[in-house]
């Protein structure tokens, strides 16, 4: 019976989300349609990917044009929710996108800065259906 509870109690412990605290140097990386929870500025942040949409130009091709990946993400920061947001690597080159790189989402009168980092793996034609990890960076 002890075994039973212990493992039990084991199994409880490690369901609970660690909200971990970040700074301006750590990278924040989730995986696609994920939530991730912590703390930065002493606010509860979090943040979940929606979708990410791939068109950048595979490292291993010759394309015409860069492309670029769009992050749709929502943030919440201590209850208040900003909804399908979204950032974009590589829209800069492509005047017709009014997507950034990164975004201000102000909160009781300070500004936090999101910046995508970073989204991986690059595409490659050996990888088109390879799971993505999104980095974020936050000031």
């Amino acid at each position: 019976m002890k075994p039973l509870l212990f493992l039990t109690a084991f199994a409880m412990f490690n369901a609970c989300e660690q909200t971990s605290t970040i700074t301006p140097i750590d990278d924040i990386t989730l995986g696609e349609n994920e939530s991730k929870n912590f703390i930065f500025d002493e606010k509860n942040i979090q943040i979940t990917t929606l979708d990410v949409q791939e068109s950048r130009c595979p490292e291993n091709a010759n394309c015409i044009r860069a492309g670029e990946v769009i992050v749709t993400f929502d943030i919440e920061i201590e209850k208040q929710l900003f909804e399908d947001q979204k950032l974009c690597i590589g829209c800069q080159e492509e005047k017709s996108f009014e997507i950034g790189q990164s975004s201000i989402f102000e909160y009781e009168g300070t500004d936090y800065t999101l910046e995508l980092s970073a989204v991986l793996p690059y595409p490659h034609t050996d990888n088109v259906n390879k799971a993505k990890s999104i980095v974020f960076k936050m000031q």
